[in-house]
C-alpha cells in the first residue's frame, strides 16, 4: 500500500485493500477582532478589552431596528431615547453623538437619566441632510465615587480612605483635562494635598466645578456603543 495509506476491512473473500490518506496541517485560530468605532480610544476607552456589562436596548426613534432611516424636517430637534443599564450599583453617564453626513467628527450631548432605566438625549436638525446618532454609555467612575462619599458625610462617618480614593481618580482623568478643566482639577487636588481640614476637602471635591471639568474628561472605560443610527432631514 502507498505510504499513510489507511488499511479497509476486506471484502467477503476478497484481499484488504487501503486507501491513501493525507495529513492537514491544522488550521490556525483566527485572532479576536476589537471593534473600532471612532470614540473607542478616546477618554480612556480601550478597544482591547472587553467591555463591561452596559446594555443599551429599546432605542427610539428607529424605523425596522435601522434598517431605514428615520424622517423629520429642517428646524426639528430629535429626541433620542434608550433604556441603559448594568448589573450592580454603579453610576451610569450616558452620551448622545450625532454627526451630519458630510461631517467626519462626532458632536456630543449629554443623555439624562429619566426614571426606570429610561435615558433622553436630543440635538437640533438644522440642515436638509442625513444625519447619524448613535449611543455611548459606561460606568461612570467620579459619579459613582461622589455619592458614595456625600453618602457618608452625611451619615457623620470618616471618609479620609474614600478622600484618598477620590485623588486617584482625579488624577486619572488629568491626562484628558485640558484648560479650565485642568486648572479646576489642578486646584482640588492641591487642596486635597494641603488642607488639614476633611470639611473643606470633601467641599472641594463634591464642588460643582469640579463635577463639571469630570464631566468632560472622566474615563470612559468599560463602555457599551449602539449601532449607528440615521435621520434623513428634509426641507419644510
Amino acid at each position: 500500500p502507498p505510504p499513510n495509506a489507511a488499511p479497509l476491512r476486506p471484502y467477503p473473500g476478497g484481499t484488504p485493500v487501503s486507501r491513501p490518506t493525507s495529513t492537514l496541517p491544522a488550521a490556525a485560530p483566527n485572532p479576536a477582532v476589537a471593534p473600532v468605532r471612532p470614540w473607542e480610544r478616546a477618554n480612556g476607552a480601550d478597544p482591547t478589552i472587553p467591555p463591561s456589562s452596559v446594555v443599551i436596548e429599546a432605542i427610539a426613534p428607529q424605523v425596522d431596528g435601522g434598517r431605514y432611516p428615520v424622517k423629520r424636517e429642517v428646524g426639528d430637534r430629535l429626541v433620542v431615547t434608550a433604556d441603559i443599564f448594568k448589573d450592580g450599583h454603579d453610576k451610569l453617564a450616558a452620551i448622545l453623538r450625532y454627526r451630519a453626513r458630510d461631517e467626519t467628527e462626532w458632536h456630543e450631548t449629554e443623555m439624562r437619566f429619566v426614571d426606570n432605566d429610561r435615558w433622553s438625549g436630543s440635538f437640533d436638525l438644522t440642515e436638509n441632510t442625513r444625519y447619524h446618532y448613535a449611543i455611548q454609555a459606561f460606568p461612570d467612575r467620579f459619579a459613582s465615587w461622589a455619592d458614595g462619599l456625600a453618602k457618608k458625610v452625611e451619615a457623620g462617618q470618616e471618609v479620609g480612605l474614600e478622600l484618598r480614593e477620590g485623588a486617584l481618580v482625579l488624577e486619572e482623568a488629568l491626562v484628558r483635562a485640558q484648560g479650565a478643566d485642568r486648572r479646576v482639577l489642578d486646584a482640588a487636588l492641591a487642596e486635597l494635598a494641603a488642607s488639614s481640614s476633611q470639611a473643606d476637602k470633601v467641599a472641594v471635591v463634591l464642588s460643582d466645578e469640579v463635577a463639571a471639568a469630570m464631566g468632560r474628561c472622566r474615563s470612559r472605560a468599560g463602555a457599551a456603543e449602539s449601532a449607528v443610527y440615521e435621520v434623513v432631514v428634509d426641507r419644510v
